[in-house]
Formats: C-alpha cells, sequence, structure tokens
C-alpha cells in the first residue's frame, strides 16, 4: 500500500531541468506579495484569455507580478507562446521556459519554486480568473492570517464551471459570468478544511488547485510540493497532510472560471480511475490505527457508495451539458452496498459534522469583517 502520508522532496526529483528566463523585467515588482503563476503547454489561444484576464485585475495597488512556465522543450528558439507574450508586451510578466517536458505536477512545483511572491496562485492555462480574484484573496491574506492559530498553508478556491464546445458562445459566457461574480459583495465566509472531512463526507476535501487556489510559497515547499506518484488525487493529499501542520481554508464563493472541455476527464476509464484512487486512499486512512480501523469498517461501504455516486453524478451532468450520450452508471463500480444501520448512522454524524462546520464559518466570518473593518480604518487615518 501508498504511504500516502509520507514526506518527499518533490523538488529534488527535477533539479536537471532547466528552467530558462526568457522574457520580463524583475526590477519592476521586486517585492511581490502574490504572484499569480500560469503553467502551460502548446495552449496559445486559451493562454491569451486566461493571461487578459490577470493583467485586468482590479483594485492591486500593492506589489504582485506574473510567472509563466512554459512547459515545451526549449530549443532555443521562440515558439507560439513567447511570441504571444511578446507581443501582450507587459513587463509584470516574467516568462520562463523548461528544458524538458515534465509531468503537470512537477511543472506545478517548478513554477512555484520559481515564483518570487510570498503567496502564490494557480491559474491553469485555459481557465480564467475573476477580475477582482487578486485583490480579494490579498484581504483573505491579511484577515485569516491574523485570526489563524497556526500558519495558512493554502486557500483552495472555488469556481464556477463552463463547457467549453463553442469558444465564441463560452467567452461571452465568461464575461458575463465575470461582470456578476466580480460585482457581488465581498465575502469572508472561508470553509476551514479538517482531516476529519474525509470521515464525515467521504470526499479528501478542498477544490483542484486551479483558478485562484493560493499557497504560502514556503509552505508549499516544506511540504514537498505535489508528488504525481500519489495519483490523480496528488492535489488534494498535498492539502489533506498539509492539515497536520497548517490551517488550510477553502472559499465559499467562486474566484474563477474553469473550462471543462471534451477531454480526458470526461472518458469513462478517467472516472474509474477517481473512484478507485480515491477508495485506495481511503484504505490508508482506514489502517493508520486501532480508532480509524474501526471507523472504517462500519463507513466504509457508505464512504464508497457516496464518493462514487457523486462522482458519477457530476461526470453525467456534465456530459449531458455538452451532448454526450456516453454515461456511466453505478452499478458499473458497485461493490459491497453498505447496509442500513451504517448508512443510517452516517448521515446522522454527517449531518452533526455539518452544523459543527457553519458554525465554525460563521464564527471566523464574523471576526474576519471586524478585523477588516479596522484594517480600513487604520489605511484612511
Amino acid at each position: 500500500m501508498i504511504n500516502y502520508g509520507e514526506k518527499i522532496d518533490c523538488f529534488k526529483k527535477t533539479e536537471h531541468v532547466k528552467s530558462t528566463f526568457i522574457y520580463g523585467d524583475k526590477n519592476i515588482i521586486k517585492n511581490p506579495l502574490i504572484t499569480v503563476f500560469i503553467p502551460t503547454y502548446k495552449r496559445v489561444d486559451l493562454l491569451k484569455q486566461a493571461i487578459e484576464s490577470v493583467v485586468t485585475q482590479w483594485h492591486t495597488d500593492f506589489e504582485w507580478d506574473i510567472i509563466i512556465v512554459d512547459n515545451e522543450p526549449y530549443d532555443g528558439k521562440p515558439n507560439a507562446t513567447e511570441h504571444l507574450i511578446r507581443k501582450i508586451d507587459n513587463p509584470r510578466i516574467l516568462y520562463y521556459r523548461n528544458s524538458e517536458n515534465m509531468r503537470p505536477g512537477d511543472n506545478f512545483n517548478r513554477g512555484i519554486l520559481l515564483a518570487r511572491g510570498e503567496w502564490v496562485m494557480i491559474l491553469h492555462d485555459d481557465d480564467w480568473l475573476i477580475r477582482n480574484t487578486v485583490f480579494k484573496m490579498k484581504n483573505l491574506i491579511d484577515v485569516y492570517t491574523k485570526i489563524s492559530k497556526k500558519q495558512i498553508a493554502a486557500f483552495s478556491a472555488f469556481y464556477v464551471q463552463v463547457y467549453d464546445n463553442n469558444s465564441n458562445k463560452i467567452y461571452g459566457e465568461i464575461n458575463g459570468i465575470d461582470h456578476y461574480i466580480s460585482n457581488i459583495p465581498e465575502d469572508y465566509r472561508l470553509h476551514k478544511l479538517s482531516r476529519m472531512c474525509l470521515w464525515f463526507t467521504s470526499h479528501i476535501g478542498g477544490h483542484a488547485p486551479s483558478n485562484g487556489t493560493t499557497y504560502n510559497r514556503q509552505a508549499f515547499i516544506d511540504s514537498g510540493g505535489f508528488n504525481e506518484n500519489l495519483g490523480i488525487f496528488c492535489d488534494l493529499i498535498l492539502f489533506y497532510n498539509m492539515q497536520k501542520k497548517y490551517d488550510v481554508y477553502c472559499t465559499l464563493m467562486p474566484v474563477g472560471i474553469y473550462r471543462w472541455g471534451r477531454n480526458i476527464s470526461m472518458n469513462a476509464n478517467t472516472t474509474s480511475k477517481f473512484v478507485n484512487e480515491s477508495m485506495e486512499f481511503r484504505e490508508y486512512i482506514y489502517n493508520l490505527n486501532v480508532f480509524t480501523k474501526l471507523f472504517g469498517k462500519i463507513f466504509k461501504n457508505v464512504h464508497y457508495e457516496k464518493f462514487t455516486k457523486d462522482v458519477i453524478k457530476d461526470r453525467n451532468s456534465n456530459s449531458k451539458k455538452m451532448s454526450d450520450d456516453t454515461k456511466v452508471d453505478y452499478n458499473d463500480f458497485a461493490k459491497q452496498k453498505p447496509n442500513c444501520i451504517s448508512k443510517a448512522f452516517y448521515l446522522i454524524c454527517s449531518m452533526l459534522y455539518s452544523k459543527y462546520k457553519s458554525r465554525q464559518t460563521k464564527r471566523n466570518s464574523k471576526k474576519a469583517r471586524k478585523i477588516f473593518e479596522r484594517i480600513l480604518n487604520e489605511r484612511n487615518m
């Protein structure tokens, strides 16, 4: 069984890969608080839209910069991505290109290592930041670092999904969604992630790190980075492992727009991989000690059914919106079903946990708002 809790320095594995600095001026922004990091690979048209969503951010009267790490192997010649960067001609952007193609998680690690900001916000090259995301994240950092008893390792960002069937139509929808969300009043409600989340929801917790998910750079490095060898959930497993030493929060309001296209994520084999690898991780959790073994014995089948049905429901819902007739049925994956007693006990525990987390969120939100009001008063004096 994989030791999911083992700390491994994933940065060492790619030390032999060189990232060449090609474009930008590091003297324009000398001490950025936030670096927006965009990993990219041969998606110039979508990358252009992603960059536009960043360079047009509102209310950024503090130091922040942008780093793009291109995973197309550098041969000394400009590629389409470099031509785009030079055409945009914004010296705030720092553009690097790797000497060889790395796995996605390894390229994420490289970008965070190269970033200069104390905090690093991730944006996939085919996604989009809501136009006031950097401003709002700066406010959340200001107030929640004062609330938290432990150092904060990350803010996991909630996002809106759109479907990339017709790029022209979708582009218009993105602008409409962006305009609507960016005009919603500041929301300081954050859900504090807990390692107990798995027991009461069947999910690891957090959102996939894209569209505004922001890491404390040093905490990310100290935690070892993304370990691709842990499989499809390596990003969420990093959140889980971080919670042992740090606080990790999750936004309840969307800060980014995620393109869910007709890609490998819609493949039935990928759905099977989600289900099986999640089960492998839960098996690891069940076997940590005597208590978890007992808990696992009671809830194992409930967790499996709940998680599997959630994944299939999400996949089939997106498939329908994409006019894809290929469906996945729970019976294709079903193993031993939970008994009625375990299921009822799980529902009660889940309800109690949900109420507890809701109260915790409200309490923290109230504290955050008071702190922000005090910060505003100090600025206006």
